[in-house]
């Protein structure tokens, strides 16, 4: 049986690993603003960054990962984004939300990402 916030957790960790293999070079993880809410991931790949949503599911109950990306929530993505490169003080417009939805199957103990690039925030 998972301890509750390890299938977070976990699903987190299955990220970092995904992203390092397919080219990417995280700069922040867990980037907390305060009143804007959470990054999950900051990421870099040819020259763009890349803001990721991480959510992982081990079940239905809560619904899927991809129900959770609701237009409030990509709302506070955006400011929290916005606040990132402000304090990081970086100018660019070459930046895009991304979602890694992520299911993990508690038979077979695997995981099945699915990566939305460029959501429109």
């Amino acid at each position: 049986m998972l301890k509750k916030g390890s299938t977070g957790e976990l699903g987190e960790k299955i990220a970092a690993r995904y992203l390092q293999n397919n080219g990417y070079n995280i700069l922040a993880t867990d980037f907390h603003t305060g009143k804007y809410g959470e990054i999950d991931v900051v990421a870099e790949k040819n020259r763009c960054l890349h803001f990721i949503e991480v959510k992982t599911r081990a079940g239905i109950k809560f619904g899927t990962p991809e129900e959770s990306i609701t237009f409030f929530k990509k709302q506070k993505l955006k400011r929290a984004i916005y606040y990132y490169l402000s304090l990081q003080k970086i100018q660019t417009n070459k930046y895009q939300l991304d979602l890694l939805a992520i299911f993990l199957d508690k038979t077979t103990r695997k995981a099945t990402i699915k990566h939305y690039q460029n959501i429109e925030l």
